[in-house]
């Protein structure tokens, strides 16, 4: 596989993978912004 081919399927894959599950990046627990998108993921 060339470069591009490999970032276009790692792209996808990342996409693909985080689009089918309920993870979800989140701020780490001390982040003052933490609760904020705590609180938008429940609304």
């Amino acid at each position: 596989m060339s470069g591009i081919e490999q970032t276009i399927d790692t792209i996808f894959n990342v996409s693909f993978n985080l689009s089918n599950s309920d993870d979800w990046p989140n701020w780490y627990e001390d982040n003052e912004f933490r609760s904020i998108r705590d609180k938008q993921r429940s609304e």
